[in-house]
């Protein structure tokens, strides 16, 4: 549900971004719509790669 989430975020806010780059035509509706896909693909990527980077880091080690 979580990458659900994350998908539907980043794909709303690269649509919002995208629609203020093209005119309302009806190729760029479908470029932006294409693009929003691809938004919301690479923010649940770098998302998911990001939580297991955080989840695998190493513990502080003890200064002696």
């Amino acid at each position: 549900m979580n990458r659900l989430f994350d998908f539907s975020t980043g794909t709303l806010m690269t649509y919002i971004f995208s629609h203020s780059l093209f005119s309302p035509d009806i190729t760029n509706i479908l470029l932006r719509q294409l693009l929003s896909l691809v938004g919301g693909l690479l923010s649940t990527i770098v998302i998911a790669w990001l939580k297991r980077r955080w989840d695998n880091r190493r513990p502080p080690t003890p200064e002696t």
